[in-house]
């Protein structure tokens, strides 16, 4: 195969691999529980 072939193949395979981390955090992200919102009537705890 040539050089440039493969140059091809790898820029491809660099492309979907980009598209699956962003596939991957979109479902971290729907996955990851709320926040909770910080309500100034509940008890803070100590750190």
């Amino acid at each position: 195969m040539s050089f440039f072939y493969m140059m091809g193949m790898q820029i491809k395979e660099e492309a979907n691999l980009g598209i699956l981390i962003q596939a991957i955090i979109e479902v971290e992200k729907k996955l990851a529980p709320a926040p909770i919102k910080n309500d100034s009537k509940q008890k803070q705890l100590p750190i």
